[in-house]
């Protein structure tokens, strides 16, 4: 695919989430590079950016397009101050961006609200796990359970959730 359209967005995007998909992380880093040169406007290509270079330990670069995202998320956040899952990246974004009270205070309207899915709340664990907010972590663990969150396996294998596994409850 990226043979035949080299300057094709989706063609990259979709060689990037193949790697990255495939636990080749650091594969995936030049082509979702190379998509979002060719679409800079896309969120899902900086937070994937993010993602693929903190899974291979690249973590100038998760800094790097941390960075390079905020703007954007800050834009759709002022044009949809409710959408969870972006503030939730927004949230996650600012702790890579080695801002963690920032973080905190972007998710503070999302704790106000009574209606988030399940997998929002486990997001936030995660999130405040990041934050070595452990308590909070918890709190936020049982919530997407009782939201609805029922993907046990992420539980027991999520790394994010590594600083949880040593505290007994």
């Amino acid at each position: 695919c990226v043979r035949r359209a080299p300057e094709n967005y989706g063609s990259h995007f979709a060689l990037g989430f193949f790697y990255a998909q495939t636990n080749q992380h650091a594969k995936a880093i030049p082509h979702y590079e190379k998509s979002r040169e060719l679409k800079p406007d896309n969120l899902i290509v900086y937070w994937n950016l993010v993602v693929v270079s903190d899974q291979a330990h690249d973590q100038e670069r998760v800094t790097k397009w941390s960075l390079a995202a905020l703007p954007l998320y800050e834009r759709r956040l002022s044009l949809v101050p409710d959408h969870c899952n972006t503030r939730v990246q927004y949230a996650n974004l600012l702790q890579s961006a080695h801002r963690p009270d920032h973080a905190r205070l972007a998710l503070a309207p999302l704790l106000k609200k009574q209606d988030l899915d399940g997998s929002s709340y486990y997001n936030i664990a995660c999130l405040y796990v990041s934050l070595a907010d452990n308590e909070d972590a918890l709190t936020m663990l049982r919530r997407s359970v009782s939201a609805g969150f029922a993907q046990a396996e992420l539980f027991r294998t999520d790394p994010d959730l590594d600083p949880l596994r040593r505290m007994r409850e």
